[in-house]
C-alpha cells in the first residue's frame, strides 16, 4: 500500500482543520468514482477532506490525484485488491477528520447532507447518524424510497436484520469510535457494513435523520455478489451476534434476508437467489410459504414491488429529489 500524497499540497487545509473526512473505495470504476466524489466535493461543509482508497485497479481503470483536480482529496492505493473493507480500513486509518462518513464510488450525496448530519449529531450528542436513501438506476430515476424507520430501538432492530439502507453510504460516524470497535470486518463484502453497524450500536448510542440525503446507484456492476456467497455471509454475521440475540431475546429476520437476497439480479441469478431464499426460510412445511417466496419470478413483480415503495415518497420530496438528480446526470453529461 502506498499514498499517492505524501506532501500536502499548497493551499490543502493542515489535519488540525479537519472536521470530517470522507472514505471512499474504489476498484476499476473512475468514471463512477469522479461523480461520487464530486457529490462529496459539493458538500457545504468547509473543513473536508477526501480520501479515496484505490483498491488495486489495473491498466486504464488507474486513477491519479490529477483526475479530482483538488487539494482536499487524497488518494491511497492498494498494490493489489484486498477487498472493500481492507479498504474502508485503510480509508479510516489514513483519515484525520474527527468524523468519518463513507461513501461508495457509485453512490451519490445530495447537498448539505454532511452539514444535516453533522448538526443531528451535535445536537443529541451521539457518536454515530444514519439517514434515509433513495434507489435510483443507471440513468438516476428513482426506483425505490427506502425510509428509514426512526421510531423504536435501532440498536435491536441491527442485530434482527440490516435496518440501515443503501449500504455505507449514510453513515457518519466518530473516527475513534469506528476504529476502536474493530474496523470493518476483513471476512466480509456484501455484509461488512451491516456488521460494522451492528457493533456500533452495541456500544453507542445513534442518531437517526429521516430525510432521505443520498441516492443508492444499482446497476449492473454493483457490489451484490452471488447467492452463495452472499448467503454465507449471513450465516457468518447469524453466528457472531448469536449470543448478543440471545441475551435480549432478538431473532434473526430471515424472512427479511431472503426477500433481498431474492430481488437482485435477473434472469438465472434471480433464480439462483430465489432458490437461496427458500432454503433460508425452510418452506417445505408450509405450501403458503413457498408460493410466496417464488413472487420474484413472476415477472414484473419486483419492479411493482420497487414503484409501490418510490411511490411512498412525499411529492414535494420527490419532486426536490428528482431535480437533484436531474442536475447530477446534466453535470455527467458535460463532463
Amino acid at each position: 500500500m502506498r499514498n499517492t500524497d505524501d506532501t500536502p499540497a499548497k493551499g490543502a487545509p493542515q489535519a488540525a482543520t479537519i472536521d470530517i473526512s470522507v472514505i471512499v473505495p474504489t476498484r476499476d470504476r473512475p468514471r463512477l468514482l469522479r461523480r461520487a466524489v464530486a457529490s462529496a466535493l459539493a458538500q457545504s461543509t468547509k473543513h473536508l477532506e477526501i480520501v479515496v482508497v484505490d483498491d488495486g485497479s489495473r491498466g486504464d481503470e488507474l486513477i491519479s490525484d490529477q483526475d479530482f483536480g483538488d487539494s482536499r482529496v487524497r488518494l491511497v492505493r492498494h498494490d493489489r485488491p484486498l477487498g472493500v473493507a481492507a479498504a474502508r480500513n485503510t480509508g479510516l486509518a489514513n483519515a484525520t477528520g474527527h468524523w468519518v462518513a463513507f461513501l461508495d464510488d457509485d453512490d451519490i450525496w445530495r447537498p448539505g447532507k454532511i452539514a444535516t448530519q453533522l448538526e443531528a449529531l451535535r445536537r443529541d450528542n451521539t457518536q454515530w447518524c444514519c439517514c434515509t436513501a433513495v434507489h435510483v438506476d443507471e440513468r438516476l430515476h428513482v426506483v425505490r424510497y427506502d425510509q428509514l424507520n426512526t421510531g423504536g430501538a435501532l440498536q435491536d432492530r441491527l442485530l434482527a436484520c440490516n435496518a440501515i439502507p443503501g449500504g455505507a453510504s449514510g453513515v457518519v460516524c466518530d473516527r475513534t469510535l469506528a476504529i476502536d470497535v474493530g474496523g470493518f470486518d476483513t471476512h466480509l463484502s456484501v455484509l461488512a457494513d451491516w456488521d460494522l453497524w451492528i457493533r456500533l450500536a452495541l456500544t453507542s448510542a445513534i442518531t437517526v435523520v429521516g430525510e432521505p440525503l443520498f441516492a443508492y446507484v444499482l446497476h449492473r456492476d454493483g457490489m451484490s455478489g452471488n447467492a452463495d456467497a452472499a448467503q454465507r455471509e449471513f450465516e457468518y454475521v447469524k453466528r457472531k451476534y448469536e449470543r448478543e440475540r440471545r441475551v435480549r431475546g432478538i431473532r434473526m429476520n430471515d424472512l427479511a434476508w431472503a426477500t433481498y437476497l431474492a430481488e437482485r439480479g435477473d434472469g438465472r441469478t434471480r433464480l439462483q437467489n430465489v432458490r437461496s431464499r427458500l432454503n433460508v426460510l425452510n418452506v417445505r412445511r408450509s405450501p403458503r410459504l413457498a408460493a410466496w417466496a417464488m413472487i420474484p419470478l413472476v415477472p414484473g413483480a419486483t419492479r411493482a414491488r420497487a414503484r409501490a415503495r418510490a411511490n411512498r415518497m412525499p411529492a414535494a420530496e420527490r419532486v426536490a429529489i428528482e431535480r437533484w438528480l436531474a442536475t447530477v446526470s446534466a453535470q455527467a453529461d458535460h463532463r
